[in-house]
């Protein structure tokens, strides 16, 4: 429909070359958030992630509200699925589902909360271009989300480089990934190998 939406600090619209803050409901105030994801289901509705609520925005409607209940608070990611199923990640180390305004929990304690702050786990979800959803929860901890189920992709690595900040699924299905540090890298699947050992090599477990 030709609009732009983006999130800084507040919820904002570009429409006809106008730059708009979309307001929400009386007395709610979303200042200084940090929105990192914006996305609109199958009915043009428009929900806003990244901040200390989960905001939704009607179609057709010119103002924001914010969803309720404890699990629609500190989203920190937000992607939806070819079922129109919208996949989010919050601060509790937890992978939420939000169908027909109904929010469950999908998979729970992601990352090792209580050994490691959970800011030093850059989380990020994306739509590939073969409807799954991806998401990035921890070192080397990749999900992928196809039909409602959800899944840790083994064998896959960054190696030795710092934390990916986001991903694309390109048409051949490769995953790339952008770097904090390391520029842009893919991902690739470490087969495993079965090696073969003389038997007058082996001096204590292996």
């Amino acid at each position: 429909n030709g609009v732009i939406w983006y999130g800084f600090r507040q919820l904002h619209k570009v429409e006809d070359g106008k730059v708009t803050t979309v307001p929400v409901e009386p007395g709610q105030d979303i200042n200084q958030w940090e929105l990192k994801n914006i996305v609109e289901d199958a009915n043009r509705n428009m929900y806003a992630a990244g901040g200390k609520y989960l905001l939704k925005v009607q179609a057709g409607a010119h103002t924001a509200e914010i969803v309720p209940g404890e699990l629609a608070k500190h989203w920190k990611a937000a992607a939806i699925d070819q079922e129109n199923c919208i996949w989010g990640l919050n601060n509790h180390a937890q992978l939420l589902a939000l169908r027909d305004d109904d929010i469950a929990v999908a998979q729970s304690d992601l990352w090792p909360r209580k050994t490691v702050r959970a800011a030093g786990f850059l989380r990020f979800l994306h739509r590939g271009n073969t409807d799954r959803v991806y998401g990035w929860v921890a070192p080397e901890t990749l999900l992928a989300i196809e039909s409602g189920q959800v899944t840790k992709l083994p064998g896959l690595t960054f190696g030795a480089i710092s934390r990916p900040i986001c991903m694309l699924e390109d048409r051949e299905g490769n995953l790339w990934a952008g770097t904090h540090a390391d520029g842009l890298v893919r991902l690739r699947r470490r087969p495993v190998r079965s090696l073969e050992v003389q038997e007058s090599d082996l001096s204590g477990d292996v």
